[in-house]
């Protein structure tokens, strides 16, 4: 679904190149054309003629779906004439409405429709939002404004031409767009929405602010309102309620880059900002079912038992550092406020090893379903209580190297984020389905 998590490509300018060549993923930057002017400064030309009555400008609210096709809404029977009225949308008057508090981000679809072919459209800030406010630094590009096209793709649980088409990911809006798309084909589009997202800053005054949107391709130009009542409160810095967004082993799928490198710590750093940037919190597990650890995650050991000892906590630190002491985030909305909450490596097989500690590893590895059961039953029932279950040296293993962390955690004052040990195993990997 069309989610508040965009791929914010002007606020990440270490961003790795192989990891901007996607453009449904993060699309690298682009230089705007020099014919494209700063949002708020009118070029010194002739006004174009208003838009031809074949082309339609028309909003609705951030989290309904827009068909490309006919511009129609997957909750139509909730909104059945949305392109003149709804919750944020006003036809008569051109009008976008928005309410929110100060350090929140409120936002909306502007959908451009046509019957026929448009070339060189253009979706900008004619007048910003609160250029009054002190902005955080990554929006010193785009302002208050963040300007998306949104990228379709179609129902996987239908085929043919009638296939149902609707947006997923969320491109930066750089410069001109064609309708239908070019680079994103739907069949039949008339239909091209973009995402418009506004942030209130933190100093904006309550009341009624006032921006507006120029939609404009070659004969023609629409002038859209923005008005944002702002209320008399702001959102906290520091999440009283963490939305957790639970990764296995890492962000690098899709990009050919290896994990424990600077590079690969870059590019999952540009996932935390933008999970930070739209108040949530990026959780990547360190570890797998196989009871296999990820690059970073586990610092290398030494020793045995209790005397077991953190080689080295060069890798780790130059990993999570910058989230735990919130430089990562420091132009952010959220400046300098460490992530909320983060796994620690520890499971069944680290600092441990589970196969040669737990004593009742030892059945037969079984054949059918039905041997299968049969395991788990005589496990339950010969099994001892867990912590007779493992050998001493394991046990001991385990709490000297959760202490060291301990102690590592307060000595770098990382001590305001949240840490977790999570045992995510699954008993069942030992069925023959399973492998």
């Amino acid at each position: 679904p069309l989610g508040r998590y965009r791929a914010f490509a002007r606020s990440f300018p270490s961003l790795p190149a192989a990891a901007t060549a996607r453009p449904a993923a993060s699309p690298a930057a682009a230089e705007r054309p020099a014919a494209w002017p700063a949002a708020g400064i009118e070029p010194p030309a002739a006004r174009p003629a208003a838009a031809p009555a074949t082309v339609r400008v028309w909003a609705v609210p951030e989290l309904l779906k827009i068909n490309p096709r006919n511009g129609a809404l997957l909750e139509q029977d909730n909104f059945p004439d949305h392109r003149r009225q709804n919750g944020v949308w006003d036809a008569a008057t051109a009008t976008v409405k928005l309410t929110g508090a100060r350090n929140e981000f409120v936002a909306f679809q502007l959908a451009v429709e046509s019957p026929q072919p448009l070339q060189g459209l253009e979706v900008r800030v004619s007048r910003p939002l609160f250029a009054d406010t002190r902005l955080p630094q990554v929006f010193g590009t785009t302002g208050a404004v963040q300007l998306y096209r949104e990228w379709f793709v179609p129902d996987d649980k239908a085929t043919g031409e009638s296939r149902p088409w609707y947006p997923d990911a969320l491109v930066p809006l750089e410069g001109p767009f064609d309708l239908p798309s070019g680079d994103n084909p739907v069949p039949g589009q008339t239909v091209q929405p973009i995402f418009v997202d506004v942030y209130i800053p933190h100093d904006a005054k309550p009341g009624t602010h006032s921006g507006r949107l120029l939609v404009r391709a070659a004969g023609w130009e629409k002038q859209i309102e923005l008005k944002v009542e702002v209320l008399p409160l702001r959102l906290p810095d520091k999440l009283n309620f963490t939305v957790d967004l639970n990764c296995y082993s890492g962000v690098n799928a899709g990009y050919d880059i290896k994990l424990g490198t600077p590079e690969y710590r870059r590019l999952e750093q540009a996932y935390h900002r933008v999970a930070h940037l739209h108040r949530s919190n990026l959780d990547v597990l360190g570890y797998s079912h196989s009871g296999t650890t990820v690059a970073d995650h586990t610092p290398p050991l030494e020793g045995e038992g209790a005397q077991t000892r953190v080689r080295s906590w060069a890798d780790w630190d130059a990993h999570f550092g910058p989230q735990l002491d919130g430089s990562a985030f420091a132009d952010l909305p959220r400046a300098s406020v460490p992530i909320a909450a983060m796994y620690l490596p520890f499971f069944e097989n680290w600092p441990g090893d589970f196969r040669r500690s737990y004593k009742f590893n030892n059945y037969p590895r079984a054949k059918t379903e039905e041997e299968y059961r049969d395991i788990i039953a005589r496990h339950g029932l010969e099994a001892d209580p867990i912590e007779q279950a493992f050998t001493q040296e394991y046990q001991e293993r385990y709490s000297a190297v959760v202490a060291q962390f301990a102690e590592h955690l307060k000595q770098r004052g990382w001590t305001h984020s949240r840490y977790l040990v999570y045992f995510n195993n699954k008993y069942y990997y030992k069925r023959p389905s399973q492998g």
